[in-house]
């Protein structure tokens, strides 16, 4: 059974984030070897499908941390109360700042072999992440249903959408970019967002598209998404299509939504077997 301990990184412009580690004392490979895990917009580290994953994926062996970023949950507050922070006003590069922290809380302890596991906007993290860091230490990649942050996909999303993001353009000019839009999504969700983060995030520069950092990670990326979930589906192929040749892996899960419920043990077993290959052996 694994060992768990919560833990907390800084990061460099000072934000204190917290995690969840798990490690199996008797199984911990030798030298250790880590993964760690971001989870989805508006998510954390105890309310995230990957925390499963973390959690048995320490009894094959690796240390593994599910991680913060200063985009949990919608809104929240840093921890002296100085300002807010949540997925309603993250920037996309506040995310490598996050992820600095806790690759460097593993690194300190010794692992240079880490993996970095994201689920929807995670996995948009930390594929731009290595894709712009290309850390040393960060030897592969997984992607669970990668968000799609396309703004030709914008209409396939939200209702409305080009007259919010006219209002948030408007907004910002006027100094007030931190003005909360409510924006009802075509799937009967619903999303909050700043004026910054929205134009951040959805903006026509396309910033935060995954498509545009894939082709540049060097290291072995495996793409997994849920048959059911049928337009990340879709994108988890283009990412595919785009990442280079002889480092990708692409899989499908049968009857497994965005969430994997049901589909734990056969998603936990796909990464087992492919990090055992271009992580453990690497």
């Amino acid at each position: 059974m694994a060992n768990i301990e919560l833990v907390s990184a800084r990061t460099s412009d000072g934000v204190k984030l917290d995690g969840v580690m798990f490690w199996n004392t008797e199984k911990e490979l030798t030298p250790p070897v880590g993964l760690v895990f971001v989870h989805g917009v508006a998510h954390n580290f105890y309310n995230t499908p990957l925390r499963y994953f973390a959690e048995h994926l320490a009894d094959d062996g690796y240390r593994t941390i599910v991680m913060n970023t200063r985009g949990h949950d919608w809104i929240s507050e840093s921890p002296k109360g100085a300002s807010l922070m949540g997925a309603a006003f993250e920037l996309m590069e506040h995310s490598l700042l996050d992820l600095d922290a806790f690759l460097g809380f593993l690194e300190e302890k010794g692992l240079q072999r880490i993996g970095l596991v994201g689920h929807s906007l995670g996995a948009a993290k930390v594929i731009e992440y290595q894709s712009k860091r290309k850390r040393n230490s960060v030897k592969a990649v997984i992607s669970c249903s990668c968000a799609e942050l396309s703004y030709d996909e914008r209409h396939q999303k939200f209702e409305n959408f080009d007259e919010i993001h006219s209002d948030a353009e408007w907004m910002v000019n006027e100094k007030r970019p931190e003005e909360i839009f409510r924006l009802k999504r075509l799937d009967g969700t619903t999303n909050f967002y700043s004026a910054r983060t929205l134009i951040d995030k959805y903006g026509p520069n396309d910033k935060a598209n995954a498509l545009r950092h894939v082709r540049s990670i060097t290291c072995p990326i495996l793409l997994l998404s849920g048959k059911e979930e049928s337009r990340l589906n879709r994108f988890s192929k283009r990412l595919y299509d785009e990442a280079k040749d002889g480092m990708k892996t692409i899989f499908d899960i049968a009857g497994a939504d965005h969430y994997y419920e049901g589909h734990e043990d056969e998603m936990k077993k796909i990464m087992s077997d492919w990090l055992e290959l271009n992580l453990m052996r690497q």
